[in-house]
């Protein structure tokens, strides 16, 4: 199991057990950071061998997600979740564009103000989406090495791609 997989999987303990303190101190964290509200570290800081800043911030930003909307699916990533949201409505899927394309464009730095938003939407009442957390935190340790691509690819094409190109066993030469 690695590390990754054991904090999800801390996670969903704590929404499994019901523990409203912890989810309840988690959500007062959302849209801030490990910096700013460090008493939160003691459900992140244990994960870790050594100091790890950016997985740290990454992992903050997760529970305090997930503490918010803690349904779960172990496929997809936010892109596929958005369109699955939207599916058959082109005024929902024009409005998600908008916010989505912003997200798409954001900056690390920018996540723990816009992710919020995209978990809301996805926590709504009547159209509620479960979230793949475990690949979130991927995404959001990853960000900016072609995890957006990859989100982009999720919303603007229908299902899931099998592979990245849908032809891995073709041979390209490009000419110039």
């Amino acid at each position: 199991m690695t590390q990754h997989d054991g904090f999800i999987d801390f996670l969903l303990k704590l929404e499994s057990e019901q523990d409203r303190a912890a989810l309840a101190e988690l959500r007062r964290g959302v849209g801030q950071t490990l910096d700013e509200m460090p008493e939160l570290g003691r459900y992140i800081f244990h994960f870790f061998k050594e100091p790890n800043r950016h997985k740290e911030d990454a992992f903050f930003l997760i529970a305090t997600l997930f503490a918010m909307h803690s349904k779960n699916i172990t496929t997809g990533n936010m892109g596929n979740h958005l369109r699955d949201m939207a599916e058959g409505n082109a005024e929902e899927l024009e409005r998600l564009e908008k916010r989505f394309a912003q997200l798409l464009t954001a900056n690390r730095a920018d996540l723990p103000e816009l992710l919020p938003r995209i978990v809301n939407l996805l926590k709504a009442k009547d159209k509620e989406r479960p979230i793949n957390w475990s690949q979130l935190l991927d995404d959001v340790i990853y960000w900016g090495a072609g995890r957006q691509r990859e989100w982009a690819r999720g919303f603007w094409t229908k299902g899931k791609p099998e592979s990245d190109s849908g032809m891995e066993n073709e041979t390209i030469s490009i000419q110039e």
